[in-house]
């Protein structure tokens, strides 16, 4: 689901939200808390997670790190694989886990 349709006032985003709540109890944001989306717009994860919540949704998380270079964020494309990039992951890791503790049910 993306923010948009869940965050949004248009009548399209309304007929979305009351056909989510009729058809489902549990979501899983489409962009917005993978890595590169999380640092750039952390925010909007936070409230699309908290509106879900408030409507009664289980949220699946997904995902923290990927295994490949452009599912994570380009400041990370210099670290390689050094204890650099291991910090920088454990790093976003207790950050998003932490953010997001009692918010998601589990990690996809």
């Amino acid at each position: 689901m993306t923010p948009e349709l869940v965050l949004g006032d248009s009548a399209d985003a309304e007929r979305y939200r009351a056909r989510l709540e009729e058809l489902f109890d549990l979501a899983v944001i489409e962009n917005h808390l993978k890595w590169p989306h999380w640092e750039r717009e952390r925010e909007t994860g936070l409230r699309v997670v908290d509106r879900l919540n408030a409507h009664g949704f289980r949220v699946r998380g997904h995902n923290l790190v990927w295994p490949a270079g452009d599912t994570c964020p380009r400041t990370c494309g210099s670290l390689r694989v050094t204890s650099g990039l291991r910090k920088r992951i454990e790093d976003h890791i207790a950050d998003e886990a932490t953010a997001l503790r009692g918010k998601v049910i589990d990690w996809t």
